[in-house]
Parts: structure tokens; C-alpha cells; sequence
């Protein structure tokens, strides 16, 4: 199981924000899969679902920085791609 609470200290130098990146990642991650009790969701690994989504982006931090830009590039959910940047329907 991949942690999915990462911190990147090489990309916080300077950053006060990262923390609260941080959290709400896992709180709409692991977090939310703890709350409801499902150990299938919430992390990447063999047997879990998988409904994730690719940022173009350096780092996961510039969620925050960048609010309604579109960054995601690609999208999987039950482990098919469903949405890749410039399939707009």
C-alpha cells in the first residue's frame, strides 16, 4: 500500500501551504475510505479500487496554487482510462 500522506520536504522549502495539502489529500483519500470503513479504496495497490486521477503537474502541492485550472490529465476509474486531456465531451 502506497501512503498517500506524503511529505515532500525537497518541494516545502518555503511553502506553508503543504501541510494543509497534505491533509486534505488524505482526508479525500485514506481518510475518507478509514470513515467509511472500506479497506478497498483510498490507497493504490493490488486488489484496491482503482479510481484515480493524473495531474500535469510537478507535484501534488499545486492543487492548491492552482484553483481552477484544469489539471488533470488523465482519469481511470475501475481501472479504465475514461478521460485523457483534450477528450472534452
Amino acid at each position: 500500500m502506497i501512503n498517500l500522506r506524503l511529505k515532500l520536504q525537497p518541494f516545502a522549502e518555503g511553502c506553508t501551504a503543504v501541510g494543509a495539502v497534505d491533509e486534505a489529500l488524505f482526508a479525500a483519500t485514506m481518510g475518507g475510505a478509514i470513515s467509511l470503513r472500506r479497506d478497498n479504496m483510498g490507497h493504490l495497490s493490488i486488489g484496491a479500487k482503482a479510481d484515480f486521477a493524473l495531474l500535469n503537474a510537478p507535484t501534488y502541492i499545486h492543487l492548491a496554487y492552482r484553483p481552477g485550472v484544469p489539471l488533470i490529465s488523465t482519469t481511470w476509474k475501475d481501472g479504465n482510462v475514461i478521460f485523457t486531456k483534450g477528450d472534452l465531451a
